[in-house]
């Protein structure tokens, strides 16, 4: 087995949902890099509810990392971000170390560069937000999924 497939398989055996003590919500694009999520108001979610899972990891073969996210029951809609809810729509808002780094609009793999990581272990979290910008919850849980990576 390569390296690279060791540290995935690694990364991957590290792979967790996280599940807040609170809900989150943040308001602006990219650039608003080192903002801590306020704490705010969560979207109750549909019966089955919407989720979203971290599938891949892989080490950049020039700076950082991919991750592969798949989410189920969800409809992306970057269109309407900042209109009115609408059940299961929104956008997928990415948080490293606890600070809103941006938002994803689809499925599949996304770059997370080196210069958004610091040196060592970095918490990786991925939200189901609503076209509100307010964050999914079932049963009072954000619907949520995490990974740690190990940047050096």
């Amino acid at each position: 087995m390569s390296r690279n497939a060791v540290t995935a398989a690694a990364l991957l055996a590290q792979l967790s949902f996280c599940i807040g003590a609170g809900a989150q919500t943040a308001g602006h694009h990219q650039g608003h890099q080192g903002h801590h999520h306020d704490r705010g108001a969560t979207v109750g979610s549909p019966h089955p509810a919407p989720s979203i899972v971290i599938t891949e990891v892989k080490r950049d073969s020039v700076s950082g990392y991919n991750i592969r996210i798949e989410t189920t029951r969800f409809t992306f809609r970057a269109e309407k971000e900042g209109h009115a809810h609408a059940a299961s729509e929104g956008h997928v808002r990415l948080y490293i170390n606890d600070k809103k780094i941006t938002r994803l609009y689809c499925d599949g793999w996304h770059h997370i560069p080196a210069a958004w990581l610091r040196p060592g272990e970095n918490t990786v979290m991925l939200s189901l937000s609503a076209n509100t910008h307010a964050e999914y919850a079932h049963h009072g849980q954000p619907l949520r999924a995490s990974v740690r990576l190990h940047y050096r």
